[in-house]
Order: structure tokens, then sequence, then C-alpha cells
């Protein structure tokens, strides 16, 4: 694995840095990932991301302090754990309560609103994936604004901009969509 890192990196310093730290660090970043996680698996695939996120941000690592390239480390793989675990989570909810028909709408309302979602889910599946991935973050996995951000790599107000945004084209879609059906 060390290897498909170390051809990233161009130049033998660089090389021999991510060496050193990769050696140092790679026991610790799994311990973390694993405590967090309590999967083998999943830690090491968190290990993994977290050395792509510190090949990704090098220049920050370029530190004489160890202290502080050890913190960095640490705030990284937990960071990237506990989003995973929440992730897990949140699926896994999912998957114990599907859509549960509300018990006090008639099957008459049941079957309008299936149709309503149907067609709402057309018309997410037609805007631009930069909106429709907003929006999917946001009311399907329900993540928050800050992690939808932290997941995109995108600021909070550019997330939120795009929720705004996607909202709007949905209104319009839907009024067309009255328009057409009249």
């Amino acid at each position: 694995m060390l290897l498909m890192y170390l051809s990233t990196l161009d130049s033998p310093q660089d090389q021999s840095w991510f060496t050193d730290l990769y050696n140092t660090h790679k026991k610790l970043m799994y311990y973390i990932a694993y405590n967090i996680l309590g999967d083998e698996q999943m830690a090491e695939n968190i290990v993994h991301d977290a050395f792509l996120a510190i090949l990704e941000k090098k220049e920050k690592f370029f530190l004489n302090d160890r202290h502080k390239t050890k913190g960095l480390i640490d705030i990284i793989v937990r960071r990237q754990a506990i989003n995973e675990l929440t992730r897990r989570k949140r699926m896994e909810y999912r998957e114990e309560f599907p859509d549960i028909p509300d018990p006090r709408q008639s099957v008459e309302q049941q079957v309008v609103s299936g149709d309503a979602h149907d067609r709402m889910v057309a018309l997410i599946r037609g805007l631009d994936e930069n909106y429709r991935s907003v929006l999917m973050l946001q009311y399907v996995y329900q993540y928050t604004p800050k992690e939808t951000a932290e997941f995109l790599e995108l600021s909070e107000a550019t997330v939120r901009q795009r929720l705004h945004r996607a909202k709007q084209k949905l209104k319009k879609m839907l009024g067309e969509e009255v328009v057409k059906n009249e």
C-alpha cells in the first residue's frame, strides 16, 4: 500500500517524509479508527482514506513539530471514522424503517401520496448533479448543512445556496407540470 501512496509523490524528499509518516502513524491511525468503528475492514478503509487526505493536504503536514502532525492526523482519522459511523447508522435506520405509511391516511391518500413521491423523485433526477447531490444528502440522508459541505468539500454558504436554487428549480418544474396536466 505504501508504494501506491509513494507513486503520487514527485520528489525523493517527499517520499522519504511520507514513508516516515506512514511507518510512524499507521498503527495509531488504525487503533483510533477501530476503536470508533469496531470493524477491521472499515478501520482499514478509514486509514486508507486518511492517508489520501494527508497526501492531498501535504503542505499542512510539513511540520517540524511531531506533536502537531500527530494531532492533525488524529483529527483526520477521528472525523472520518465518526462520519463513516454516522453514515452507517443512517443507512441501517433507513433499512430498518422503510417507507411506513401514515396510519392516519386512508388507502386512497396513501396511493396519491406515493404517486406524488414518485413524481418528485423523477423531477429530482432531472436536476443538475450539483443540485441533486445537495438535495439527496440533506433530505434523504439527513445530513446537516455542515456535514453536506464537508462531504462535498464545499463551503456551507455554497451548500445553502445550491439547496435554495434546487428548491426554486423544483417549484418551477412542478408548476410547469401542473400547467401541462391541465
